[in-house]
């Protein structure tokens, strides 16, 4: 996933939550994406683009 240009710094400023066997992404208090059928406990900065 790449969110190069949202203003975000780092993966570590990024929500990450489960919900109904989805993974929740959101920065800022806004959701930037539903992945379904994605435990977020198996997200890494490695799954998106230009974070370190």
């Amino acid at each position: 996933m790449n969110i190069e240009g949202l203003g975000v710094g780092s993966f570590n400023e990024l929500t990450l939550s489960n919900e109904d066997g989805n993974a929740l992404i959101a920065f800022d208090n806004n959701e930037l994406a539903t992945l379904l059928g994605v435990n977020a406990d198996s997200l890494t900065a490695d799954n998106f683009g230009v974070l370190s």
